[in-house]
C-alpha cells in the first residue's frame, strides 16, 4: 500500500487505431517493435482501455448485485450473481454470438461448397468457361480470407470480455471484503478468499469464448448435415449420428468434471489457508524447528488435491483425445454406408466429404468439449462467489459529528450474541468527552469485542451505542503493510511536518528511526516482519494519534514495549499530546489506573465496576486479583495459539529492521525459456525412458491417423479403378480401416494417459521441491518477497501447471503431430508441394521468433504484475478493522483498483498480440493455399495433386 503519485503510462495504441488496423492487429506493432528491440519492463505497460478499468467494471456489478439482493428479497429467493453478469454483458457476448454464428454456419459451410464446385470442374475443364472456374477460385479465396478475419476479431473479443468478467468479479469480490463483518471472516478461510480471487473469478474468462459453441454446433451440425444428405443422401445421417452421440459423451463427461471441480477447490483452499499460515507464522517455525512438521501438513493437503486433479486432467485428456477418431470414423461410416448403399464414390465427393467434416471438427470435437467442461465447472466458483457475497455486511451508521458537547460515547444495556452466547451482556456506560478513560478486566473478558462494537464492527442484538465524533483505532495486533514507516504512520492523512515530527516523539519512535537505514523512509516489510514487537506497536500507535479524531481506541498498544517505554508513551501521548482528546486505553498494567479520568472493569462480558480509581479501591474492587485471573486464561490462550502469541515475543527479539526496500517491485524473468526448463519439468515427473514411451506412444498414433487418412484415399481410388478382373471384397477395406481406426483410440487414449499421468507427478514433485525451497529459505527471503508474491506461485501460478499446462502440452502434441503427419502425405503425393510448403515455414517460423521476442515479455508481466493485487488482498482483511476506522475504505479501493488497472493492461497486451499473431499466421497459410488455388486454374487439372 503506497499512496505515493503514479507515474504516467503511455496510451494504448488501441484507442486511437482506425477501422483498417483494428480488423488487422496492426496496432499491436509498436509494442512488437519494442518488444523486439529490448526487454519489456512494467513501465512499458499501457494505459488500461477504459472499457478495462476496475472502478467502473466494480460499480456497475455492485450496483446490480444490490438490484438483484433487492428483486430476491420479495419473493425471498436466494440471489446468484448469474443474473447481474448476464445484465451487465448480455449485448457484448450477443454481438460475439452473431459472429460466430456467420462464420461458422454460413462462411464455412459455403467454402466447402465451392471447394466441391471447384474440384468437378477442374475434372472437367474442356467443357467448362474459365470464367466460372475464376468464379470458384474467387469465391475459395474470399471465404478464406472472410474466415480469418472473423475468427480472430471474434476471440479478441470474447477474451476482451472474458477479462472484463474476471476484473468485475474481483473487483466485486474486494468491495466485499470491504464492507464484512469481522464475524464473517470466523467462518471463512482466508484461503478460500484468495482462491475466490484467484481461480474462482478466473475460472468466467473462457466462457465467453466458448459459450457460444453450445447452440452454433447444433445449428452448423444441422446445416452440414443438410449439405451432406443433398450429396449422399441417407448415409449422411449415420456419420452424422455419430458425432452427436459424442457430444451426449462430451456432456456426462462435462457432469464428472463439474464434480470434481468442487472437490478441487476444497482441497485448495485448504491447502491455500495453511501455506498462508505458515507464512506469517515462519519466524517461530523456524526457532522451534517445526519445518518437517508443517512440510509434511502442506504434502497431505497436496496429495488429496492432486488425487482429483489427477482424475480431472485424464477427463479432458479424452475429450481432447477424441479429435483423432471422431472426424475419421465419422467420414468413414457415412463413406461405408454410401458404397453398401450401391453407390459410387468419386475423389471429388470424398474430398468434399472430408471437408464438411473438417470444419465440424473444430466447433464438435474441440471447443463445444471445452464450452461444456467450463460451464459445468463454472456453475462452483459462481455459487461460491454467491455465497461469499450474500455474507453479512457491517451497517452503515457513520458517527455523529462531534459538536463538542454532551458526552462522546453511552451505551445502554448494550448485548451482542454470536451462536447464542453473549459477547457483551447488559453493558451500560456513559464516557465523557477529553477524558482518558482506562478499560481492565482478564483475558477474554469482552474488552476487545467492546472495541469492535464502539468501531460498529459487532451488530448489537438489543440496547442502543451512540459515539458522537470522529474515531480513530489502534488495534491490538499492530497492522503493519509494506510501505516506508512514515507511510505507515500518516496513512490516508496529508503530511502535516509538525504534527507528525510530535507523534514521533510522543510515541518513542525517535531513537528507532535514526537507527532505521533509511529513517522514516525505510521501507518495512508486510506484516512489519523486519521490525520488533514493540516498534509495530508503536507505528501502528503513532498511526491512531497521528489522525486528528476526537475518540481514540487504543487496544492495549503498551503490552508489547518495557516499562520505561511504557511509561513515556504514557505520559508524553496519552496524558499530554492527546490531554484534549476522548481516549480509551485497553491495558492490562496497573500502574496507569491511578491517572485515568474514569476506569471500566470488565468481566465475562459485562462491567463489574467503573468510577475514578479512588472510588473503585473504596469499593474494594481488587484489581491485581482481577488481573491474575486472566492468567489462567492466557496460559490457555497460548496453548490453543502458540504460533501466534510466540511470534508476538520473538518479534520482540529484533531491534534493526533488514533493508527490504525492494520488496515492493517483483522482478520478471528475461531471456528466452531455455530447454533446461522443460528437462526440469519433466524429469521431476518421471524417467527419461517413460517420456521416450509416451512420444513413441504418439508418434504411433498420429502414424496410424495419417494411415487412416491415406487409406480412404486409396480405398476411392481403388473403387474408381477396379473391373471385373481387379477387385477387391469390400470386407477387407472394412477390417482394415476398422483396425487403423481402433489403433488410433488405443494409442491415442495410452498417449493422453502417460502424458497426464507425467504431468500430475511433475507438478506434486515441483510444488513440493518449492515449498520445501521457501520452507528452508532465510528470514530474509521473507522479508524482501511479500506474502502476495508468495502465495501467486502457490495459487494462481500452481493452478496453472496442474491443470491448463497438461492439456495445452496435450494439444501442442497433437497439432505438431498433424502438421508432421500432413508434411508426410503432401510429400507422398507430390514431392514437389514440399518446395512451397517449406516457404510458408520459413516465414511462419521468423513471424512466431518474432511473436514470442514480446509475447513472452508480456506473460511474465501479466504473472508479476498479480502478485501485487493478492498481496493487497492479503493487506485489506488484516488491517480491515483499521480502515474502517479512519474511514479509508475508498483510499484503499483506489489503490487496488490500480494494481488491479495495471494487471488487467498487461494481460490484453498479451491477448491482443497473440491475436495479432494468429491473424498474421493464418492470413500467410491461406496466401499459400489462394496461390496453390489459382496455379491450379491456370495451369491446369494436372496440378490439382499439389495442393
Amino acid at each position: 500500500m503506497d499512496w505515493k503519485s503514479k507515474s504516467t503510462r503511455l496510451t494504448n495504441p488501441r484507442k486511437k487505431a482506425n477501422a483498417f488496423c483494428v480488423p488487422t492487429f496492426l496496432f499491436t506493432l509498436p509494442i512488437f517493435f519494442k518488444g523486439w528491440r529490448k526487454e519489456l519492463t512494467e513501465a512499458d505497460v499501457y494505459e488500461p482501455l477504459s472499457g478495462h478499468r476496475a472502478r467502473l467494471l466494480g460499480e456497475q456489478l455492485e450496483q446490480l448485485w444490490r438490484e438483484e439482493v433487492e428483486k430476491c428479497k420479495k419473493p425471498k429467493a436466494t440471489p446468484t450473481l448469474r443474473n447481474p453478469l448476464i445484465r451487465a454483458f448480455w449485448f457484448e457476448g450477443f454481438v460475439n454470438g452473431l459472429i460466430l454464428m456467420v462464420l461458422e454456419v454460413i462462411v464455412k459451410p459455403l467454402q466447402c461448397v465451392l471447394i466441391g464446385r471447384l474440384i468437378t470442374v477442374v475434372s472437367s475443364v474442356d467443357n467448362v468457361g474459365k470464367q466460372e472456374l475464376y468464379m470458384y477460385g474467387v469465391g475459395v479465396a474470399c471465404c478464406s480470407l472472410i474466415s480469418s478475419s472473423l475468427i480472430h476479431p471474434y476471440m479478441l473479443a470474447s477474451h476482451n470480455l472474458g477479462l472484463k468478467l474476471r476484473i468485475a468479479c474481483i473487483s466485486l469480490v474486494y468491495r466485499k471484503i470491504l464492507r464484512l463483518k469481522l464475524s464473517a471472516f470466523e467462518g471463512m478461510s482466508s484461503g478460500k478468499i484468495l482462491t475466490l480471487v484467484t481461480n474462482d473469478s478466473n475460472r468466467f474468462y473462457e466462457i465467453p469464448l466458448l459459450m457460444h459453441y453450445t447452440w452454433v454446433a447444433v445449428l452448423q451440425i444441422a446445416v452440414v448435415g443438410w449439405f451432406l444428405y443433398e450429396e449422399f443422401g441417407i448415409s449422411s445421417l449415420i456419420g452424422v449420428f455419430f458425432i452427436i452421440s459424442f457430444v451426449g459423451l462430451y456432456f456426462l463427461l462435462g457432469t464428472i468434471s463439474k464434480r470434481l471441480r468442487s472437490k478441487i477447490l476444497k482441497k485448495t483452499d485448504e491447502r491455500v489457508r495453511v501455506t498462508k499460515e505458515i507464512i506469517y507464522g515462519i519466524q517461530v517455525i523456524k526457532m522451534y524447528k517445526w519445518e518437517g512438521y508443517f512440510s509434511n501438513l502442506v504434502s497431505e493437503c497436496r496429495r488429496l488435491e492432486i488425487r482429483f486433479t489427477r482424475i480431472s486432467s485424464y477427463v479432458k485428456g479424452m475429450c481432447a483425445s477424441f479429435q483423432l477418431f471422431v472426424q475419421r470414423t465419422s467420414v468413414f461410416a457415412t463413406i461405408l454406408a454410401f458404397v453398401l448403399l450401391g453407390n459410387d464414390i468419386t475423389a471429388a465427393k470424398a474430398f468434399q466429404l472430408v471437408s464438411f467434416y473438417a470444419i465440424l471438427r473444430a466447433p464438435i470435437v474441440c471447443f463445444l468439449p471445452k464450452a461444456i467442461h467450463v460451464i459445468m465447472e463454472s456453475v462452483i466458483p459462481l455459487g461460491r462467489l454467491s455465497e461469499f457475497l450474500r455474507c453479512d455486511e457491517i451497517q452503515n451508521d457513520s458517527p455523529a459529528p462531534s459538536d463538542g458537547s454532551g458526552d462522546a460515547i453511552i451505551l445502554r444495556n448494550v448485548f451482542v450474541q454470536k451462536a447464542s452466547a453473549n459477547l457483551l451482556s447488559d453493558m451500560s456506560a456513559t464516557i465523557g468527552r477529553n477524558r482518558l478513560v482506562v478499560i481492565v478486566g482478564p483475558v477474554g473478558c469482552g474488552k476487545t469485542n467492546l472495541a469492535h462494537a464502539i468501531l460498529n464492527e459487532m451488530s448489537l442484538s438489543s440496547g442502543s451505542l451512540t459515539v458522537s465524533g470522529s474515531v480513530s483505532y489502534a488495534s491490538q495486533e499492530p497492522w503493519i503493510f509494506t510501505s516506508s514507516v512514515r507511510q505507515n504512520i500518516i496513512f490516508d492523512n496529508t503530511m502535516d511536518k509538525e504534527r507528525y515530527d510530535n507523534v514521533v516523539k510522543a510515541c518513542a519512535l525517535s531513537r528507532d528511526l535514526k537507527l532505521f537505514p533509511h529513517h522514516d523512509q525505510t521501507i518495512v516489510g508486510e506484516h512489519g516482519a523486519s521490525l520488533s514487537g514493540g516498534q509495530k506497536a508503536r507505528i501502528g500507535l503513532a498511526r491512531a494519534v497521528y489522525r486528528n479524531a476526537d475518540i481514540y481506541i487504543l487496544d492495549d498498544p503498551l503490552s508489547a514495549v518495557d516499562s520505561r517505554v511504557g511509561k513515556s508513551i504514557f505520559d508524553n501521548c496519552f496524558k499530554s499530546l492527546l490531554k484534549d482528546k476522548t481516549v480509551l486505553l485497553i491495558t492490562h498494567q496497573v500502574q496507569y489506573l491511578k491517572a485515568a479520568g474514569h476506569i471500566i472493569v470488565l468481566n465475562n462480558g459485562t462491567v463489574t465496576a467503573q468510577g475514578r480509581f479512588s472510588d473503585l479501591v473504596s469499593q474494594n474492587v481488587d484489581f491485581d486479583k482481577i488481573l491474575c485471573n486472566g492468567e489462567g486464561e492466557m496460559l490457555a490462550e497460548c496453548e490453543i495459539n502458540p504460533l501466534r502469541t510466540r511470534t508476538a515475543r520473538t518479534e520482540s527479539l529484533v531491534s534493526k529492521p533488514v533493508d527490504v526496500s525492494n520488496t515492493t517491485n517483483e522482478q520478471a524473468t528475461t531471456g528466452v525459456i531455455t530447454s533446461s526448463v522443460y528437462k526440469t519439468y519433466f524429469s521431476a515427473g518421471s524417467h527419461w525412458s517413460t517420456l521416450c514411451f509416451m512420444i513413441a506412444l504418439f508418434v504411433i498414433a498420429q502414424v496410424l491417423a495419417s494411415g487412416s487418412d491415406y487409406f480412404i484415399a486409396y480405398w476411392v481410388n481403388m473403387k474408381q479403378v477396379q473391373t471385373s478382373s481387379i477387385s477387391m471384397p469390400i470386407d477387407i477395406f472394412i477390417y482394415i480401416y476398422t483396425t487403423l481406426i481402433l489403433g488410433v483410440i488405443v494409442f491415442g487414449v495410452a498417449a493422453m494417459v502417460t502424458l497426464h499421468n507425467l504431468c500430475m507427478q511433475s507438478s506434486t514433485s515441483l510444488h513440493n521441491a518449492m515449498f520445501t525451497s521457501v520452507l528452508g529459505s532465510p528470514l530474509k527471503f521473507f522479508h524482501l518477497n511479500h506474502s502476495g508474491r508468495i502465495l501467486n506461485r502457490f495459487s494462481k501460478d500452481l493452478q496453472t501447471v496442474d491443470e491448463e499446462l497438461p492439456l495445452m502440452m496435450h494439444e501442442t502434441a497433437l497439432l505438431g503431430l498433424v502438421t508432421s503427419g500432413a508434411l508426410v502425405l503432401m510429400a507422398t503425393v507430390n514431392y514437389l508441394s514440399l518446395i512451397p510448403a517449406s516457404i510458408a515455414i520459413v516465414m511462419l517460423y521468423y513471424l512466431r521468433k518474432f511473436y514470442l521476442a514480446t509475447s513472452r515479455n508480456l506473460k511474465r508481466l501479466e504473472a508479476t504484475t498479480r502478485s501485487p493485487v493478492l498481496g493487497y488482498v492479503n493487506a485489506t482483511i488484516q488491517g480491515l478493522s483499521t480502515i474502517r476506522a479512519f474511514n479509508a475504505q475508498q483510499v484503499v479501493l483506489n489503490e487496488f483498483n490500480y494494481h488491479q488497472d495495471l494487471n488487467s493492461s498487461a494481460s490484453y497486451m498479451f491477448i491482443s498480440t497473440s491475436r495479432a499473431f494468429g491473424y498474421w499466421t493464418d492470413l500467410s497459410c491461406n496466401m499459400y493455399g489462394i496461390s496453390a488455388i489459382f496455379l491450379i486454374l491456370i495451369i491446369g487439372g494436372e496440378c490439382l495433386r499439389c495442393i
